[in-house]
């Protein structure tokens, strides 16, 4: 979902963030985006490790009026989705 940015740099950011802040807030990961890979996936957890966030939020996508993946196609079914919540 638009994640353009790379890793390298969120993880600067947050550890800057950490240097300067007692408190801080974790992003929400959405998993299952249409089009998303087993292999993007998989890069999405070895980031959130890298992270070492204290808590986060994790949702399964679904499709919202209007939103852009809800045109597309390549759509990543429910089980999988499912499966991706044990990982």
């Amino acid at each position: 979902m638009k994640r353009g940015f790379e890793r390298r740099c969120v993880l600067e950011l947050l550890e800057r963030m950490r240097a300067r802040f007692r408190r801080g807030a974790a992003h929400v990961i959405h998993r299952g985006v249409p089009g998303e890979t087993g292999k993007r996936f998989r890069e999405l957890c070895d980031f959130v490790k890298a992270a070492g966030t204290d808590w986060m939020g994790v949702f399964e996508y679904s499709d919202v009026d209007n939103g852009k993946a809800t045109r597309w196609i390549k759509k990543v079914d429910a089980k999988t989705i499912a499966i991706a919540a044990t990982a």
